[in-house]
């Protein structure tokens, strides 16, 4: 193992000063419960942190899509980035992306007045539920 980093280190210098992944000191989840068509924050940025997104699921009550984004301002309205494409879902299908033992997707820091929230846009108003995990550490 410690040759392998080592031979990670020389190949590429710049491994040594991205965030890493690390297990994380916290760890949350939050509900995904829409049924409209609309942007809803999941979950609140924090200062001077990242967020990583170690799983999701998500089950449609009818045909509509569900994408996830994040950005900062009211329901991540500003600097809107998307995370993912947009997952066109019929009803009664779902989809269910990592494990929750290792990130799947990563948001960075923002700066302290404009801290990044991920948030979910969804198109038509069909019931989305599932639930999403994520780290700040």
């Amino acid at each position: 193992m410690r040759i392998l980093l080592l031979l990670l280190l020389l190949i590429n210098p710049a491994f040594a000063q991205s965030p890493a992944w690390t297990p994380p000191s916290t760890q949350a989840s939050a509900a995904i419960n829409i049924s409209t068509a609309t942007t809803t924050k999941l979950i609140t940025g924090i200062a001077g942190r990242w967020v990583y997104i170690t799983s999701f699921n998500v089950i449609s009550g009818g045909t509509g899509n569900i994408q996830l984004v994040y950005g900062t301002g009211s329901n991540c309205g500003t600097g809107q980035t998307s995370l993912t494409g947009a997952y066109n879902l019929t009803a009664q299908a779902g989809l269910v992306v990592g494990s929750g033992v290792a990130p799947v997707l990563v948001i960075p820091t923002g700066s302290e007045s404009k801290v990044n929230d991920v948030c979910v846009i969804t198109s038509a108003a069909v019931q989305m539920s599932g639930s999403i995990a994520y780290a700040q550490p």
